[in-house]
């Protein structure tokens, strides 16, 4: 993968960590508005909400971590890393599900304020699932097919930035 700068004793999984990060960042941001506006004024159930808003983030995150994030992962067409993609990701709904429900009946009572205690809930959730999500997604959904090489040119390292 080509970087647009290089940076010396920074791995390129690191950066790629970086872009994976920032995708986050964008497709949280929009799964916890439609969270909030599904759950406070539309006045949906907290599971329906979360699903639908987690749903829309999900849709964000595939298409800018194939195309930005690991665009350089070419193993496989791009309905197979999607099926991949969609299979993490519906594990990583449930157990955001699980550390939402779980937080939320536990936070929210305690603490008197729904929508508090809703925000904290879905926060320790998306970190939670953050790393598991990464190296599911750069292990098996965009992994890098092998690099083939002849005798006289070594492969070169796909993740080495001088």
């Amino acid at each position: 993968m080509d970087y647009p700068f290089k940076l010396r004793g920074w791995s390129g999984e690191f950066l790629r960590l970086i872009r994976f990060s920032l995708v986050g960042v964008l497709s949280t941001i929009v799964d916890f508005g439609l969270l909030m506006i599904l759950s406070g004024p539309a006045q949906m159930p907290v599971l329906v909400a979360n699903s639908i808003s987690y749903s829309t983030g999900i849709a964000i995150s595939f298409t800018l971590n194939r195309a930005w994030t690991f665009s350089d992962a070419r193993e496989g067409t791009m309905w197979s890393q999607l099926v991949r993609f969609l299979a993490v990701s519906l594990a990583a709904l449930a157990m955001n599900n699980g550390i939402v429900w779980l937080l939320d009946t536990s936070i929210s009572p305690t603490i008197g304020q729904q929508q508090v205690g809703l925000v904290v809930a879905k926060a320790v959730a998306t970190l939670v699932v953050l790393g598991w999500r990464f190296f599911a997604n750069s292990r098996w959904t965009f992994r890098r097919a092998p690099v083939v090489c002849s005798e006289e040119q070594p492969a070169p390292s796909p993740m080495s930035i001088e």
